[in-house]
């Protein structure tokens, strides 16, 4: 049976680009999964995992784009139970968009973010991860104290950048990003804290 009804797994794995036995493990770790889809096209993939709370993958059909769907599936995330346990949500992405997107559930952008709280906890966040390649991705750049380096970690996903790379000049052109530039087999590190609710914002 396909993952998305009605859509063939040969058409999520080009969106995806990791094969459906990979992504079968990734769906079987996570807390969240939404795949949504309309006719045979896929709008948009999310998956994430707790208490960390890792999006492990968010694309959005290229068609699709500049439509907040990646901004409006990770909205929904707050309604999950398990969100109230999250201290802090991550990702590593190489698409500036998702980055953003990610920033935006938590009321911040990519040029605002915290990059002092990144560089502190990245890697230990990292080494509790239960997303094996997570886990085994080595922080590089600002990570290491490179002045000006990049908040990447290097993943050995040697992917085409073109779009994303597109999409970048354009954050950068417009003061709009912070984590720096995008290397071949890197994808970039984002962890943003989750704010406390106020005493007056809790039920006793």
């Amino acid at each position: 049976m396909s993952l998305v009804h009605g859509l063939p797994d040969k058409k999520i794995k080009r969106y995806t680009g990791i094969s459906i036995r990979a992504l079968k493990r990734l769906l079987s770790s996570c807390a969240t999964s939404r795949m949504n889809s309309v006719g045979m096209s896929l709008l948009g993939m999310l998956l994430s995992q707790s208490y960390v709370g890792w999006v492990t993958q968010l694309i959005v059909d290229i068609k699709q784009r500049r439509r907040f769907i990646a901004t409006s599936m990770l909205q929904q995330l707050r309604h999950q139970t398990w969100f109230n346990d999250v201290t802090a949500m991550g990702m590593v992405s190489s698409h500036p968009a998702a980055c953003n997107a990610l920033c935006k559930l938590l009321n911040g952008d990519t040029r605002d973010v915290d990059l002092a709280y990144i560089r502190e906890h990245a890697s230990a966040v990292l080494q509790c991860s239960t997303v094996q390649y997570l886990k085994g991705a080595q922080l590089r750049g600002a990570f290491l104290g490179e002045e000006g380096g990049s908040f990447s970690a290097f993943t050995g996903f040697f992917v085409d950048h073109h779009e994303p790379l597109q999409v970048l000049q354009t954050y950068m052109s417009r003061d709009r990003w912070s984590f720096g530039d995008l290397l071949n087999g890197h994808e970039f590190l984002i962890l943003v804290p989750v704010p406390v609710p106020s005493s007056s914002d809790i039920d006793f």
